[in-house]
């Protein structure tokens, strides 16, 4: 355990490099020393997340910075009154103080169903939706929370940017690509190319995922730590699903999600059946022609949905 002055060095060192990564002549230097920094001790990513947290509470206010705190350099160019903003945070942790009105201003990213979609962010970022999602954007904050849905991140901005999917909280700190989803049964974060720090509260400490990486949590408190395969994983930005040796319940869960016309399994046990193909949005009887010609069911047109029916 580190002692007082240890925890304080620490302390005052994580609110320098939140407010340098925030500062607008940020360079690829300073993210390197900063990462440099942050992998020197897991102290450090832990205290980093802590004060990250605050900064996110205290975006777009302007408070006095600690003298203590607000001498110590790093090394770094002497920042700015507006950039020590995150270095003032940690000397008031236990105040709660009101937000300015431009750090709640919103943008709101929407898909319907079917739909998938890209939009620019400022900064020359990328983010694109698939169906039936929504992001909101707080700018001031430099934040995104995804409200349920899939979306792809190509992060391209000098600046630091965080996104909440869930439980987890997605870091992007240099230029890096994620994939981001948030369902009934988990919420999970991919990394496509670069690095990106995510932290969920069950493993209580920031894990770092690299090119192909994914960690998911699901519903029940249980987190997974893998590498999915990314062709199929990101089909979905092409129009069309992978599907490898999938059980049937799953696949038709996944194909509803780009339909209005639901699809229906009649009885629980054709739920283990398994399938492998590539489906393409918005050909829906391609898709139901194809499962009743490799599978032993039938499929009822009813008024309100499509019933796959055993034979």
């Amino acid at each position: 355990m580190k002692d007082g002055s240890e925890a304080g060095r620490i302390r005052d060192d994580a609110a320098l490099w939140i407010a340098r990564l925030h500062a607008d002549d940020c360079t690829d230097d300073d993210r390197a020393r900063f990462l440099h920094w942050l992998h020197a001790d897991a102290a450090h990513a832990q205290m980093f997340e802590c004060l990250t947290d605050l900064w996110d509470m205290g975006a777009g206010v302007s408070l006095p910075v600690p003298p203590a705190v607000a001498a110590r350099r790093l090394a770094m160019p002497a920042l700015s009154r507006r950039q020590a903003m995150a270095v003032a945070v940690c000397g008031v942790a236990g105040l709660v103080v009101p937000l300015a009105p431009a750090a709640n201003a919103r943008r709101i990213l929407r898909t319907q169903v079917g739909e998938t979609r890209g939009f620019a962010i400022d900064g020359g970022a990328v983010c694109r939706l698939d169906t039936d999602s929504r992001v909101t954007l707080i700018p001031a904050r430099r934040l995104g929370l995804l409200d349920g849905g899939q979306v792809f991140v190509d992060w391209r901005a000098a600046y630091p940017f965080a996104f909440r999917a869930g439980p987890l909280v997605l870091r992007f700190f240099s230029r890096a690509e994620a994939d981001v989803r948030e369902d009934a049964v988990s919420a999970g974060v991919t990394a496509v190319s670069g690095r990106v720090m995510v932290q969920a509260p069950q493993t209580g400490r920031a894990t770092w995922l690299g090119q192909g990486e994914r960690l998911r949590v699901f519903a029940g408190g249980r987190v997974e730590h893998d590498r999915p395969d990314l062709d199929e994983l990101l089909a979905w930005r092409r129009g069309n699903l992978v599907f490898r040796n999938g059980r049937l319940a799953d696949i038709v869960a996944e194909v509803n999600r780009y339909t209005t016309r639901k699809i229906v399994l009649s009885t629980p046990r054709l739920a283990g059946m398994r399938l492998s193909g590539i489906y393409n949005f918005g050909k829906e009887q391609d898709f139901l022609e194809i499962l009743s010609r490799l599978l032993p069911l039938g499929v009822v047109a009813d008024p309100s949905c499509y019933r796959l029916v055993p034979v």
